[in-house]
């Protein structure tokens, strides 16, 4: 994980607490309060939890399809070091740029950030 600057940091969290009390206060203040407000929400609710996990298992595969890549050039690094005879302890792995051709990433360029 690359390192943070403290002022990211900071301008972060502040976001997100700034952000969860508006949501919040709203909710509390005008949301809805009785059984009639209520009503239909569960298939509002269902149906924002199936387009949530559809999200996220969308995003964990295209993050693994992302990581393949450099697996596979951490393989082919091995393979030219024991064929050379070369025994380095290290496990850099040179930089690789490949765009990979899985999934949604033939369509989008960033479809592990949806």
């Amino acid at each position: 994980m690359s390192p943070i600057h403290p002022f990211i940091l900071i301008c972060a969290l502040s976001f997100q607490v700034i952000n969860g009390t508006c949501i919040g206060g709203y909710l509390a203040g005008y949301g809805p309060s009785t059984q009639e407000d209520w009503a239909g929400a569960t298939i509002r609710i269902q149906l924002g939890l199936l387009i949530f996990f559809a999200g996220f298992i969308g995003n964990m595969y295209h993050d693994d399809e992302l990581r393949e890549i450099r697996r596979a050039a951490i393989r082919n690094q091995r393979r030219k070091a024991e064929a050379q005879g070369d025994q380095g302890k290290g496990e850099r792995v040179d930089k690789v740029y490949e765009v990979p051709q899985n999934g949604l990433f033939r369509l989008v360029l960033y479809p592990h950030f949806f």
